[in-house]
């Protein structure tokens, strides 16, 4: 079998069935990715079509010794991006400094991304994520979802790794505080559904 790299540069001297297989390889991935990024289906199947368009016509510049993966994952990432961006949502920057020892806490802790998938539907993980800055979603997903190291994270956003770990951290934090905020609406909407004539008397 065929590695990556090795389809993707047969796709790039004209081996259209290399490249068809790169795309059943990695459709629900990217699909997955995108739908998590944007919160719609047909926007997320919209963004999968143009992503393996795109890189079908930029396989020329491909480069040697590099993974597919995370150039397919930027490419992807990036109209992510701008499909946010053209909907006014998500522009919140991640450039604050984090506080002395944030950075190591990254690996450590509940995994509030595994956790809340283990306790609530796809519809509540994706209120969840959804709620998140775009870049965010983008390490948090790229780390829980695709598995990429903090080193292919830093090639597909274009960052460094001190920068991908920030970001890490700050995306679980963030979406830790959204797990609480839902788990206390959920809360709330299910003692408001309790009659009055139910409270027991003492």
């Amino acid at each position: 079998m065929f590695s990556d790299e090795e389809l993707a540069f047969k796709a790039a001297r004209g081996d259209k069935e290399a490249f068809a297989e790169l795309v059943r390889r990695y459709q629900k991935p990217i699909f997955a990715m995108a739908y998590r990024m944007v919160g719609n289906r047909e926007d997320a199947r919209d963004i999968a079509q143009e992503a393996f368009l795109k890189a079908y016509r930029a396989l020329a510049r491909f480069k040697e010794n590099s993974r597919f993966s995370p150039w397919l994952y930027s490419i992807a990432n990036n109209l992510c991006i701008d499909a946010l961006r053209r909907k006014g949502r998500n522009n919140v920057s991640l450039d604050e400094p984090l506080p002395d020892g944030g950075e190591r806490q990254v690996a450590g802790g509940m995994d509030p991304l595994k956790e809340l998938e283990k306790q609530e539907t796809s519809q509540q993980v994706q209120t969840a994520i959804d709620a998140l800055p775009a870049k965010f979603k983008s390490v948090l997903l790229l780390r829980h979802m695709q598995e990429l190291s903090y080193e292919e994270i830093a090639q597909t956003l274009g960052i460094p790794v001190s920068s991908v770990k920030t970001h890490l951290f700050r995306a679980r934090e963030a979406l830790r505080k959204q797990i609480i905020s839902l788990e206390g609406e959920e809360e709330r909407g299910e003692m408001s559904k309790t009659p009055v004539g139910a409270v027991s008397r003492r």
